[in-house]
């Protein structure tokens, strides 16, 4: 599988290269975003488009989750973040954003690290990821917290930066 890029395809079938792509990106405006969202530690966390699980040490690290459940629809990228990442409080899975397929209202915090411009259908992972979470918090949490990691990656980042994407 590929994704369209300005300086080319972006390959989802080779974790080492996707991840000297984005797991910089992840990590850069990830940090960022954790510093602002402030998450009550002990919180069941769900990571959708996780890639190669560049975003999901910094949760575990930083924000004292209870359960992390992350997942990406590409095998390859799951089969990275597994060999690369292990932590018992983790669990990787292949699935896709648009058909999550775990429980609603299970999960006190959902996030996407820059993965929504990568997803086919951004309207049904909106409504996915909403059902996962039993409170209304994610939708401020969604559309500031996207909104100023772009704006942090423009900012910040070098010229090869990853197209900006708007899900509305």
């Amino acid at each position: 599988m590929t994704g369209a890029h300005c300086g080319g395809p972006i390959r989802f079938d080779d974790g080492e290269a996707y991840e000297r792509f984005m797991g910089r990106w992840s990590r850069a405006v990830g940090s960022r975003f954790l510093d602002w969202l402030a998450p009550a530690g002990d919180s069941h966390w769900l990571e959708a488009g996780c890639g190669t699980g560049a975003f999901t040490p910094l949760v575990s690290e930083r924000c004292r989750p209870a359960a992390i459940v992350a997942f990406d629809p590409t095998p390859q990228q799951i089969a990275y973040a597994r060999h690369h990442l292990l932590n018992k409080c983790v669990a990787f899975h292949v699935a896709a954003a648009e058909a999550i397929p775990f429980a609603d209202s299970s999960y006190d915090i959902v996030v996407s690290a820059l993965a929504m411009n990568f997803m086919r259908d951004c309207k049904a992972a909106v409504r996915e990821m909403r059902a996962r979470v039993p409170h209304r918090r994610m939708d401020r949490w969604l559309r500031l917290g996207f909104r100023r990691a772009s704006d942090a990656e423009c900012a910040n980042g070098p010229d090869d930066a990853p197209p900006r994407h708007r899900c509305t």
